[in-house]
């Protein structure tokens, strides 16, 4: 294949790949949430007790990219996920470092964490490739949970229950509002793993740029209001699950509630 998708230097041990130190930038400084600064905001964190604005999490996803990409190949961005549990916070200018174990015997499904330089675990869980897989972290943390009762911020949502199909698009400079105060352009300049599958099309596998893992998340909360889901209080009382097809302009199917993030063709 012609095409070089990432200049990422991934370690390989008798287990795990192991990825580069990145230190991700924070680009929600500006986000506002009902008209009021969010964690992301230096002032807002550290009256919270927090050091200052945290990274938000989906940004981490892009330093498995890599690794996952190197243990599954193309497959992988077409039918790829990611789980995650964050466990603790990052700031500007921390270094994190991703991993992944090596999965035996042709298995689909591995181990995932992120730590800081010392040893703090930032997330663990699981990341795979195709839709027949066991259980993802996020999937297993649901099935310990207790049946909800007398729910408040998921008042509205059902279990099992579906929005319409929508057709939506990222456009390389759409500034993706107050929640996402940037646009996908600024995103790459930044973007801990840069590749030539987000912005170009010579060569490209997929026929045109794809929207980087950690961007689902931002196009799926700015196209939230076509879902019909309703909100209680601050809170969103239904969000679109990360299950989607990515190239820019192609369709996405948007459905219930997940904190997963996954690739669909």
């Amino acid at each position: 294949m012609a095409l070089h998708l990432f200049d990422t230097k991934v370690e390989e041990t008798d287990t795990e790949l192991v990825g580069p130190w990145r230190a991700p930038r924070q680009m929600l400084q500006a986000q506002s949430y009902d008209s009021h600064a969010s964690i992301h905001d230096d002032a807002t964190a550290q009256k919270l007790g927090f050091q200052g604005g945290t990274i938000e999490g989906p940004t981490h996803f892009s330093q498995f990219v890599p690794l996952c990409v190197q243990q599954w190949g193309l497959d992988w961005l077409r039918t790829g996920c990611i789980s995650a549990h964050y466990r603790n916070a990052v700031f500007e200018g921390e270094a994190v470092e991703a991993l992944l174990v090596k999965p035996l015997g042709g298995v689909r499904q591995s181990e995932i964490r992120m730590i800081k330089r010392d040893g703090t675990e930032v997330l663990r869980g699981t990341a795979s490739v195709g839709l027949n897989v066991p259980p993802t972290a996020l999937e297993q943390r649901l099935g310990e949970l207790k049946p909800l009762t007398d729910p408040v911020i998921l008042r509205d949502v059902k279990l099992g229950m579906k929005t319409q199909r929508l057709r939506v698009r990222m456009a390389f400079d759409q500034n993706m509002g107050e929640l996402y105060p940037f646009s996908l352009r600024q995103k790459l300049e930044v973007i801990t793993e840069d590749s030539p599958l987000y912005s170009g099309t010579s060569d490209n596998p997929f026929g045109r740029p794809i929207i980087p893992m950690e961007m689902l998340s931002v196009l799926f909360h700015t196209e939230r209001g076509r879902t019909g889901c309703r909100r209680a209080g601050r809170q969103s009382g239904c969000s679109p699950t990360r299950r989607s097809g990515f190239s820019t302009g192609q369709s996405l199917s948007i459905t219930s509630m997940s904190s997963n993030a996954r690739w669909l063709p």
